[in-house]
């Protein structure tokens, strides 16, 4: 079975999904403590690992994985960006590029073929607009 068929980004997100959502040590019948680093119980902090990182996984490693000239995979590669500069800009969703290529102002829009659900996109804004944090 060569090369990466349809099924490596929902494989990919499975594993991000799986590593990057709960990430800590707490054993059956003690609660986790809250290190106010966002995500968590609060709907209102928007985490990389349970929120943003899901989406990229899904819609965007095919074709940007970790070795290719951008890496879609972490929040170094988003930061580092690729051939254009950095894919995000923490505090300046308007300034990131990725937020411009998901929303068709600069091309070629992203992701290519489709356009990103319009909650997606605002999801990853305000993550941008928070700072970008690794949550």
């Amino acid at each position: 079975m060569g090369g990466r068929g349809p099924l490596w980004p929902v494989l990919l997100f499975a594993l991000v999904a799986a590593c990057g959502v709960h990430g800590g040590n707490v054993r059956e019948g003690e609660e986790e403590e809250d290190d106010g680093g966002g995500g968590g119980d609060d709907p209102s902090v928007v985490s990389y690992s349970a929120d943003i990182a899901p989406i990229f996984a899904v819609n965007c490693f095919g074709c940007h994985p970790p070795l290719s000239n951008f890496d879609a995979l972490t929040l170094d590669g988003l930061l580092a960006g690729g051939d254009s500069g950095p894919a995000v800009i923490p505090g300046d969703p308007n300034g990131s590029l990725i937020l411009k290529r998901l929303r068709g102002e600069i091309a070629p829009q992203m992701p290519l073929g489709f356009q990103l659900d319009p909650g997606d996109i605002a999801l990853i804004e305000t993550w941008i607009a928070d700072g970008a944090p690794n949550n």
